[in-house]
């Protein structure tokens, strides 16, 4: 309203007050036997949908699932559901071995949540597709031989790169409580005593602590010399001298280096299969080494200027 000259004028403006809303009696609560959950934990669900992969499906011994179905078949929105069992309830689990000459105790795999349901479960361990010597990968499988016709296992999830190391953004047991819906991994602490020494338990050793390709051999003894590098503070870098007698042509899972030039993060390069002697695995370091694009600005090459000259 624009108040072009003195006057009296009327102008209405909404009022701050908002009416009370009612208090939804739409909101139930169940609780009782289901094939899968938390235990003695109440659970929001607002569908049939969110129920199934919370707590499984219908059981022939509890009204659990089909209270829920009717609920919300009937025009309910919001319900409760609490899941509850006998004392003696547990969770299925499993203890892997690794494959060292005396195998010891790796990875303790166990369901999400306490029942029957994880006796169904399998878990398969497989190579990761990045780095095979130091990643793996969890798939898991849902059982369904006992079915008639029985069906093949079907595959529910899968994990990928997984690390075994304690400080890796991928360490297992991080991964798979933030992610799995069906199981927990815990690692057994006591296998990092009987890891052989010298071996990388979560990723590649960098250039000059203990790197295979700079020391050309492994296991065999040639006169090489090794100091290994400190993480300080303040750090220092190691270095590696190989003997009289090197391996001039290594094999192909000791190709990589973890390069990190001027404090610039750790780079990957991979060295090529007819870099086969000294002087081609010198230059092969350096071709790659000059390919890296730095990861700080600071670092990064500029471009030249061209000057343009006036006729």
């Amino acid at each position: 309203m624009e108040l072009l000259h003195p006057g009296v004028y009327i102008q209405e403006i909404p009022s701050g007050v908002r009416p009370i809303e009612g208090v939804s009696t739409s909101n139930a609560a169940f609780i009782g036997r289901a094939q899968m959950g938390p235990l003695n934990t109440a659970v929001l669900i607002t569908s049939l949908a969110e129920f199934e992969p919370a707590f499984g499906a219908f059981l022939a011994d509890s009204y659990l699932a089909h209270s829920v179905f009717q609920f919300f078949n009937n025009g309910g929105r919001r319900c409760y559901v609490v899941r509850v069992a006998g004392a003696g309830a547990r969770a299925a689990q499993i203890t892997i071995k690794d494959r060292k000459t005396t195998a010891a105790n790796t990875l303790v795999i166990g369901t999400a949540s306490p029942g029957e349901w994880g006796n169904q479960l399998d878990v398969v361990v497989g190579d990761s597709l990045v780095d095979r010597s130091n990643l793996f990968t969890l798939s898991v499988y849902r059982d369904r031989s006992a079915q008639t016709p029985p069906l093949p296992p079907l595959l529910l999830e899968t994990h990928e790169n997984l690390s075994m190391l304690s400080t890796s953004p991928d360490f297992v047991e991080k991964v798979i409580a933030s992610r799995s819906r069906f199981i927990r991994v815990t690692v057994d602490p006591a296998n990092l005593a009987t890891a052989g020494a010298g071996t990388s338990r979560g990723g590649r050793l960098p250039v000059g602590n203990g790197a295979d390709l700079l020391r050309l051999v492994a296991g065999v003894p040639n006169g090489a010399t090794q100091t290994p590098g400190t993480a300080g503070p303040p750090p220092t870098a190691g270095r590696t001298r190989s003997g009289d007698n090197p391996m001039v042509n290594p094999p192909a899972d000791r190709r990589k280096l973890s390069i990190n030039l001027n404090g610039d993060g750790a780079r990957e390069i991979t060295l090529p299969s007819e870099a086969d002697n000294g002087a081609a695995i010198a230059a092969a370091i350096q071709t790659a080494v000059r390919a890296l694009v730095a990861n700080t600005p600071a670092n990064q090459r500029r471009p030249r200027r061209r000057r343009r000259s006036c006729s």
